[in-house]
């Protein structure tokens, strides 16, 4: 009998069934025109996606408003601002029920504003297997007159829980001989490894300046 034990054993492991977070997400991207026109949202679509977990259907869209005239500065000149928006909506029944919003902002700038995505950088993901996605894009946001970097963030969601690593962008390729580019990591995130070493890798492909184009699809 003590024999069968260990058999018995691998083929109950066999056959029980596997773990949500054992399947891959399957991630549909939305045009702006799939969008449901009931959920909240300001300034333009920039991207969207929908995606199955154990939360539910989950939907989430990245906005950006036009940049428009915000009150002078001290010299009575015209200033500039943009604000960008990400929503997470969960389905609940026949709507949609709001987990979380992000909104981000560049105000009162009178030089070249930078405000947008980083294109590319918007993923789903389940990188530890939980079958409760991550949710992680970057963007950069500056009002500058020279050559420095722009700010540069990186946010990462599970559900509703929020990290953020924050730093600048890499000018080296630009201008050779400048600094190395900061990065501050939230300390809740290297708690985490499956998720700070899924950040790492993508402040890794958003960090350099220059790299691709500016502007385009999140």
């Amino acid at each position: 009998m003590s024999r069968l034990l260990p058999i018995l054993a691998l083929l109950a492991l066999a056959a029980a069934p596997r773990a949500a977070g054992a399947q891959e997400i399957a991630v549909r991207r939305l045009s702006a025109r799939e969008v449901p026109a009931g959920v909240e949202r300001r300034g333009t679509i920039e991207a969207a996606r929908r995606w199955r977990d154990r939360s539910g259907d989950n939907l989430l869209v990245l906005t950006r408003t036009a940049e428009t005239q915000g009150p002078p500065n001290e010299y009575a000149e015209p200033s500039r601002q943009r604000e960008i928006y990400v929503y997470h909506y969960v389905r609940d029944g026949a709507g949609y029920r709001l987990l979380w919003r992000t909104v981000d902002h560049v105000r009162g700038c009178d030089f070249d504003l930078t405000l947008s995505f980083v294109p590319g950088s918007l993923q789903v993901t389940d990188v530890d297997r939980d079958g409760l996605a991550e949710t992680s894009y970057a963007y950069r946001l500056a009002c500058r007159s020279d050559v420095s970097p722009a700010a540069l963030k990186l946010i990462l969601h599970e559900g509703a829980t929020k990290y953020a690593v924050r730093g600048t962008g890499d000018m080296r390729q630009i201008a050779p001989g400048y600094p190395a580019p900061e990065m501050r990591m939230d300390p809740a995130l290297t708690r985490e490894p499956a998720l700070r070493a899924l950040a790492e890798r993508q402040w890794r492909r958003v960090v350099r300046e220059g790299a691709g184009p500016e502007e385009g699809a999140p």
